[in-house]
């Protein structure tokens, strides 16, 4: 299983340099997991490059059509007190920021805890850091797994 984290989401949304790499991981992975505020953090994206003027209305409206396609097909992980827990012992543990480590969070749930059943992908070296750290696989867009240097 491929676990999504928002950066690697936006791509698909809007063309940048890593649109071709994750259109690439989403023709192998149909069934998008994430967690339940990627839709948020999505849309905040957008329209941040919308009032910065890097993307222009037309693509903003053509994003937020494909946000919503996605998201309908996509599994989320919810807000649990077990979710909550693990986001504060990851605070403890990593420099992360709380929407980071709630997506790092979201990822070993959606494993069952069971890291090795979780490839996880994102642009954030930050956070592939900590999900490395924690045993988590590193989904490299090109369709292999990246090596764990952690």
């Amino acid at each position: 299983m491929i676990f999504w984290d928002s950066s690697a989401i936006v791509p698909l949304l809007v063309n940048e340099p890593k649109t071709a790499e994750a259109q690439t991981a989403l023709k192998g992975d149909r069934a998008i997991m994430v967690w339940c505020l990627t839709f948020l953090e999505a849309t905040s994206a957008l329209n941040r490059r919308l009032r910065t003027e890097e993307i222009h209305f037309g693509h903003f409206r053509a994003g937020e059509e494909r946000l919503k396609k996605l998201s309908a097909a996509w599994d989320q992980i919810v807000f649990s007190d077990k979710l909550t827990q693990l986001t504060a012992r990851l605070l403890r543990t990593h420099p992360l920021r709380t929407a980071d480590a709630l997506q790092l969070a979201a990822a070993l749930v959606a494993g069952g805890h069971d890291a090795s059943q979780v490839n996880f992908f994102s642009y954030d070296e930050r956070l592939n850091e900590a999900a490395a750290r924690e045993g988590l696989s590193l989904f490299d867009a090109q369709g292999s797994l990246k090596e764990k240097d952690a």
